[in-house]
């Protein structure tokens, strides 16, 4: 005779399924890939090199740095969003200020994937959509490029 618990839905899938079309679902869903959490790293590790060589204080100031910056990433990465879905492509990016993207399957000319030799090695890359009447979209950084663009070909109009 209880209630039943409420189920929290993700943050990172409310946009996507909260602008659904009738008759539209996704097909696949994919994120940025974590290596945005790598400068920050990077800068916190150095901060602790440097207060253990040579100031604790630049140490820190330095560490403190690169926090932010993870702050930031972590912020970035969970509030973007990207699906193919049946009918188009849906990218959401930013929580306060938000920007979104929604390209009809049957308005694209094609989808490239730029990778750089880490993005092959661990699997990300800036995914370039082209739309008819000259539109170019990047989407730098994302999870599984090769992936994302595989499911949009199968997708295309002949």
């Amino acid at each position: 005779m209880g209630t039943q618990p409420s189920k929290a839905k993700e943050p990172c899938v409310d946009y996507i399924d909260n602008n659904l079309l009738s008759g539209e679902h996704v097909v696949y869903r994919t994120k940025l890939h974590p290596i945005i959490f790598a400068p920050g790293t990077v800068v916190v590790l150095l901060g602790i090199i440097i207060s253990i060589a040579y100031s604790q204080n630049i140490g820190l100031v330095v560490g403190v740095i690169g926090v932010v910056m993870g702050a930031v990433a972590l912020v970035r990465y969970n509030t973007s969003e990207f699906a193919v879905t049946n009918r188009r492509i849906i990218a959401k990016f930013g929580a306060l200020g938000r920007s979104s993207l929604e390209l009809q399957l049957n308005r694209i000319e094609g989808i490239d994937v730029h990778q750089s030799l880490f993005g092959r090695i661990f699997d990300y890359g800036t995914i370039g959509v082209r739309g008819v009447g000259g539109t170019d979209e990047q989407f730098p950084e994302i999870a599984s490029p090769l992936v994302l663009r595989n499911h949009v070909q199968e997708l295309l109009p002949e």
